[in-house]
């Protein structure tokens, strides 16, 4: 009996009921081009080899996990045989969290980062919608892929390959990979439209907006997957366009790091741009949209 039972919890527990990703290159590339989006809850903050990139490891939920509260949630976590065997809960294993980058921000000197804390800490449910993946440590010899596995490289997003590039390790699945998301959390269940994290944090003045794009180009590794549609290319500069006008209010009303002196003193422009819709006459305005400016 114990045998049956045990071999029904098994195949119980390999059903899509329990099916999730563990790692990013379990994430099949399509996910990517297509901008699929995917259920996870936050665990913790992720080291990045990019000080200024914003990092953090999240768990993909399984549609069983999904509907459990986090009361819930933590209940089965600490039951599961790995806490007892490997002194760690299942869910604070490196080997089963998604490792994600906030797409369009970055990280701040100045910004205390409490309310990010904070949600990592409640281990809040997000949704992560998936854009690109950053793999590290490609080599120079991955440039051999066939055309049907290169397709969705794009050309601009290609790293220059130095002289010491050949020493490197050759692309595969297990070498180091980040997926670049746009994340969204709902504060209670009864919230219609989710919150936009990196918006949030851009807006609190908890984070800046990214000079390099929707993603900055990492110095030891490529961008792979990205989508190259024009109506996603529209959508990124739509979104990064919103991500900078977040910044000016921020600065306007003095939120987070826009509240330190020696933030506006170091971003005169910003400070000059929110001084000049604030103060300058309508004929200035005017003066500026008719000059495109």
């Amino acid at each position: 009996m114990a045998t049956i039972t045990a071999l029904a919890v098994y195949g119980l527990a390999h059903t899509p009921l329990f099916f999730r990703y563990r790692t990013v290159s379990e994430l099949p590339a399509h996910f990517f081009t297509k901008r699929r989006t995917i259920h996870c809850r936050l665990v913790k903050r992720a080291v990045s080899s990019n000080n200024h990139a914003i990092l953090c490891q999240v768990r993909h939920l399984s549609p069983m996990e999904r509907v459990l509260s986090k009361s819930w949630f933590d209940r089965l976590m600490r039951m599961h045989p790995a806490a007892a065997v490997l002194g760690a809960r299942r869910d604070e294993l490196d080997r089963e969290l998604l490792t994600v980058q906030l797409a369009a921000v970055v990280h701040n000197e100045y910004a205390t980062g409490q309310w990010w804390d904070q949600l990592i800490r409640q281990r809040t449910p997000v949704s992560c919608q998936l854009m690109a993946r950053q793999v590290r440590n490609v080599s120079s010899r991955d440039d051999k892929t066939p055309r049907t596995k290169r397709k969705l490289i794009l050309p601009e997003l290609e790293l220059p390959e130095d002289s010491s590039s050949h020493n490197q390790n050759h692309y595969h699945e297990e070498e180091p990979q980040v997926a670049i998301v746009k994340m969204y959390y709902r504060s209670n269940k009864l919230q219609f439209f989710p919150v936009d994290v990196g918006e949030t944090m851009v807006r609190q003045g908890h984070a800046s907006p990214c000079t390099d794009g929707l993603y900055p180009i990492p110095v030891n590794g490529k961008i792979r997957d990205a989508s190259d549609f024009i109506r996603d290319l529209r959508k990124d500069s739509a979104y990064t366009d919103r991500i900078a006008k977040a910044e000016l209010e921020a600065a306007k009303k003095s939120y987070g790091m826009w509240s330190d002196q020696r933030v506006r003193e170091a971003r005169r422009d910003i400070v000059e741009e929110v001084e000049f819709q604030m103060k300058a006459p309508w004929y200035k305005k005017v003066f500026r949209w008719v000059r495109g400016g």
